[in-house]
């Protein structure tokens, strides 16, 4: 396989995540999440590091991902991670 990028996403509490990064952690944001805006600044980020196709890595089935065709980024498939 080619060489990838990890873009580790926090959704809800993380503790995954946090345990993943050793426990460390960032304060909880006041500010209502705003998810098409998160699309795009996430988007800018893997295009900025060269990403073009991708296979997304998660826990949860995504969805449409609206916009990223724009980006110029194209997903490609999907596989289950599990928190464990």
């Amino acid at each position: 396989e080619e060489p990838g990028v990890a873009v580790f996403v926090r959704m809800g509490m993380g503790e995954e995540i946090t345990r993943a990064l050793g426990g460390h952690d960032v304060a909880p944001s006041d500010e209502p999440a705003h998810p098409l805006r998160e699309y795009g600044v996430g988007a800018q980020i893997l295009k900025d590091l060269g990403v073009r196709r991708m296979i997304l890595m998660s826990n949860t089935r995504p969805n449409v991902l609206p916009g990223l065709d724009g980006y110029g980024l194209t997903v490609e498939g999907w596989r289950r991670i599990d928190g464990e």
